[in-house]
């Protein structure tokens, strides 16, 4: 009777399925997730589900598709004026550039992270956090783990609300 919730039921099957690293299984629902996405789907959630195949993507070892998708995603949360999302994609873009070894672009990505972080209400910790992977990037040891442990923290830390500091 209510078919939205259908389809954000099965959106969040692939958001979990990804999660957990089932990418094949993931893929397989993608397609159905998709057509019921543009009919019912709020268009921002469209965006949503793109960063998803990006990471479905990525986990396949398909480093062009997730680049793409990526880039697309973060050109929309840019355009949308949602800049820590827009920083979250960001990171899963730093992930590809770090599997495929792509060290000028992952510097060029860290400097670009950082002002939109900044500009946020943001936890010290999160910033201390990219602080440390815009050095390490700079310095060409940035690792695949170090992003990945970065964007599952700023992750975490965006499902706390900022506290306003003591006077």
């Amino acid at each position: 009777r209510e078919p939205r919730l259908v389809v954000y039921g099965r959106y969040n099957l692939v958001g979990s399925l990804t999660a957990a690293g089932r990418y094949s299984e993931a893929a397989q629902l993608l397609p159905e997730v998709r057509e019921l996405f543009l009919r019912f789907a709020k268009p921002l959630d469209v965006i949503r589900l793109r960063w998803v195949e990006g990471n479905i993507a990525l986990g396949l070892g398909n480093f062009d598709l997730a680049g793409v998708a990526f880039r697309e995603v973060q050109q929309e949360f840019f355009d949308h004026h949602m800049g820590y999302d827009a920083a979250l994609v960001s990171l899963d873009l730093a992930i590809l550039y770090a599997n495929e070894g792509r060290t000028q672009e992952l510097k060029r990505l860290a400097a670009e992270i950082m002002p939109i972080f900044e500009s946020r209400d943001v936890h010290r910790e999160a910033i201390a956090a990219l602080v440390m992977f815009q050095h390490a990037a700079e310095e060409e040891r940035l690792t695949v783990q170090l992003a990945e442990n970065l964007a599952a923290s700023l992750r975490r830390e965006r499902q706390i609300p900022v506290k306003p500091a003591s006077r």
